[in-house]
């Protein structure tokens, strides 16, 4: 799908910001070192977490002051009904693609508190066709890539309302190529690569992105716009619980580039603070 309506940041602020990926369930355990292969490893330092970049952009983009719609496969089971539950105290809209679903994503995810590290095995339901809901008004979107099947649909529906898209790069996912051919900005981590090898800014210059930024953890995040990369200091924290940081700076960058409607370097300033006072809370020790 080639978007012809293809633009930099709208002038025309609407207050709903749409996610559009997964929500789910991490269990997330701290420990040494990872289990060998048919063994155990015990710990006694573990929890749950409400977890996915769609949820956890959604909840970042909600507590700045925003209103968020998430799009997500979550159903009704023991678990996914307090995931139901937790959008509905931040006041988050839920819209569940699969509301009969007897699980939601779950995800174990391995923390190492002497190098600040986190492993993950997330598991997913499998990819299915689904039927996308009526989008209503939204300032922009944020999609993780993560739901393949919903992508036509989706951007034939962003497309329609003139819609920006904001990519969520967290790995290459089947479909990639339309999303990036119709995304308006991407942002990506510094591992994030195509299967030929080509980091975002080369797949920005193939795909015609007016915005891209690559955080880079305790380095400086690059982005890139009217064709000169540049670059903006992070204030690194030692000894840090990760986990989420990434899609709590999609969130925030959501809200200031299109609820504040500030410039693409104002608005990386401000998600790269509201990263670091998130992970600053959460170090491991």
């Amino acid at each position: 799908m080639k978007n012809q309506t293809k633009k930099p940041h709208s002038k025309e602020i609407l207050p709903a910001g749409l996610f559009v990926g997964l929500a789910g369930i991490d269990l997330v355990y701290q420990v040494d070192e990872l289990p060998k292969e048919d063994n155990k490893t015990k710990t006694n330092k573990y929890e749950i977490r409400f977890g996915g970049p769609a949820f956890l952009a959604a909840k970042t983009y909600v507590s700045l002051g925003g209103k968020a719609t998430l799009v997500s496969c979550v159903g009704h089971s023991v678990l996914g009904e307090l995931i139901h539950q937790e959008c509905s105290q931040l006041g988050i809209i839920l819209r569940d693609l699969t509301p009969h679903a007897s699980m939601p994503n779950i995800s174990s995810v391995f923390l190492n508190p002497r190098n600040g590290t986190r492993t993950i095995c997330s598991g997913q339901n499998p990819s299915r066709l689904l039927r996308l809901p009526t989008l209503g008004d939204f300032g922009f979107c944020l999609y993780d890539g993560n739901m393949p099947t919903v992508n036509k649909s989706l951007l034939s529906a962003l497309e329609e309302e003139c819609v920006p898209l904001i990519l969520d790069c967290g790995s290459w996912k089947p479909g990639m190529e339309e999303i990036l051919e119709f995304a308006t900005t991407a942002i990506s981590s510094e591992t994030f690569r195509s299967p030929d090898g080509k980091d975002i800014f080369a797949l920005g210059q193939e795909y015609g992105l007016f915005e891209m930024a690559m955080t880079r953890g305790k380095k400086h995040i690059i982005f890139m716009e009217t064709g000169e990369r540049k670059e903006i200091p992070v204030v690194a924290v030692e000894h840090a619980d990760t986990l989420g940081a990434g899609d709590v700076f999609h969130g925030a960058f959501c809200f200031y580039r299109y609820n504040e409607s500030l410039g693409l370097e104002d608005s990386l300033k401000k998600a790269a603070k509201v990263a670091h006072d998130f992970v600053s809370k959460r170090t491991i020790k």
